[in-house]
């Protein structure tokens, strides 16, 4: 009997850890709650391909598409930035690259906001034809847009940029990107 019920609070302790690592959370948006399931860690991948006859690459976070119900995220944030340098095919320098992820993770980290309840979430960045298009799924537009109003008022930053938000409850952009993963 004692077996018994050591082995039925070792099962319980174990399905209550499993719940507390399973990202579930209610989220309400002023209209209607969701139970939302937020994708695990990031997990990148990359693809090569052409745009007008140039080369790209992209970094794409292919667990984004773990998150269950992809409307709660229904903002598309892209942000644009244009190199000043450029190398072969219109590539930016290795020094610009290397500014260009720190500053993508800033972002990211600055966007998502508390990382248990995230505001958005990072989809990926495309460079090519002298400039790196970065692109989030946001929840509240609002706070996106008055941080990087922030960011822009501060003036503190590595590259000039400009960005757009636009309702992609479907998430059809995310689905041209990663069309080329998804392939694979």
């Amino acid at each position: 009997m004692l077996k018994v019920a050591i082995l039925i609070s070792v099962i319980v302790f174990l399905v209550l850890i499993g719940l507390s690592a399973c990202k579930i959370h209610k989220h309400n948006t002023g209209q209607k709650e969701y139970q939302v399931t937020l994708p695990g860690e990031m997990r990148f991948s990359t693809a090569t391909f052409e745009i007008d006859g140039m080369p790209h690459v992209g970094v794409f976070n292919t667990a984004i598409l773990e998150l269950e119900p992809k409307e709660v995220f229904r903002w598309f944030l892209s942000m644009q930035v244009k190199f000043d340098e450029t190398v072969g095919d219109d590539m930016p320098t290795n020094p610009d690259v290397v500014r260009m992820q720190d500053f993508s993770d800033l972002l990211t980290d600055k966007l998502a906001g508390n990382p248990s309840h995230p505001n958005a979430l990072f989809l990926g960045r495309v460079t090519g034809m002298g400039e790196t298009m970065m692109m989030w799924y946001v929840n509240n537009p609002e706070i996106a847009h008055n941080y990087l109003q922030g960011v822009i008022e501060s003036e503190e930053y590595p590259f000039h940029f400009k960005y757009e938000m636009v309702a992609d409850p479907k998430w059809e952009n995310a689905q041209y990107w990663l069309k080329p993963l998804l392939k694979k």
